[in-house]
């Protein structure tokens, strides 16, 4: 299963939940749910459809389409360096969620290490104050 099916499929899941009082919320800090939701939509816009499409038939050739990182501030300083990471690299996020997350959408061809390098230059400690998730976003074709 891809990243983006695996997504599509969290989505579908928590549709049905958002609302109800089986929403998985986090201690105050907001719905899951709903970020589940927000995600999928942001990949649908990556991909340009409604989805990734299975292939019918032959062999797949999985391409690279993206990569999402996404970056939530844990403290004040986290939030500072969020911004000099957006100064330094020229790049604004994609989405910007209620809990601060700032979701980069970039190139396949993207250096991706460099955002752990200019993290690096901007504090050395980043991690202990950014939280940090990566997903590679594929597409197939069948052969």
């Amino acid at each position: 299963m891809t990243a983006a099916a695996a997504i599509a499929e969290r989505a579908n899941e928590a549709r049905m939940r958002v609302g109800t009082p089986a929403e998985h919320i986090s201690g105050g800090a907001g719905s899951l749910d709903v970020r589940a939701v927000e995600l999928h939509e942001a990949v649908k816009r990556a991909l340009g459809s409604s989805g990734p499409k299975q292939p019918s038939r032959g062999q797949l050739d999985f391409r690279p389409m993206a990569t999402v990182i996404a970056l939530r501030p844990d403290t004040e300083r986290g939030r500072e360096i969020l911004d000099q990471l957006e100064q330094r690299i020229h790049v604004r996020p994609e989405r910007v969620v209620d809990d601060g997350t700032r979701r980069f959408l970039l190139d396949p061809n993207a250096d991706v290490d460099a955002f752990n390098s200019t993290l690096d230059a901007i504090d050395s400690d980043w991690r202990s104050h950014l939280t940090d998730w990566r997903s590679h976003l594929t597409s197939w074709r069948d052969n």
